[in-house]
């Protein structure tokens, strides 16, 4: 009986500490980039290849940040909430709550590690982020 006991608490402690492993709800990376930019191409692989590797573990949201009121005010939205400084703001940038990463950078440091230090970002800007828009 006691060894049986052990056993029970045994699995259960390790049932408790997998689980914690993998978030409730996916990490969310926000990804602004232009179809007919060159240097948004080349970091594209490094994003996909991050997607496919932590399927079920974070979402990619792509966002073209042009041509639509809504879809720039959300850019400006995440520069803002992650205090991106004026002189590089720019495509391609890929955010994660409030950190991010910029054009290289995204090759070089977008890895599981990376993402593991945001986890359980969630996509879009909080409402209140919105609000201090021009």
């Amino acid at each position: 009986p006691r060894t049986m006991m052990r056993w029970v608490l045994l699995v259960a402690v390790l049932g408790s500490c997998l689980g914690s492993l993998k978030p409730s709800a996916p990490t969310c990376m926000t990804f602004f980039h232009s179809t007919s930019c060159g240097h948004c191409r080349r970091v594209e692989g490094q994003v996909k290849k991050i997607e496919e590797e932590l399927a079920g573990i974070v979402t990619v949201e792509r966002v073209y940040p042009f041509g639509k009121m809504e879809k720039l005010s959300l850019f400006n939205c995440h520069k803002r909430k992650a205090g991106v400084p004026y002189h590089q703001q720019k495509i391609p940038v890929l955010f994660v709550g409030d950190a991010f990463l910029q054009g290289d950078d995204i090759n070089s440091k977008l890895t599981p590690e990376w993402i593991r230090k945001h986890q359980g970002a969630k996509c879009g800007c909080t409402p209140a982020a919105k609000e201090t828009q021009d």
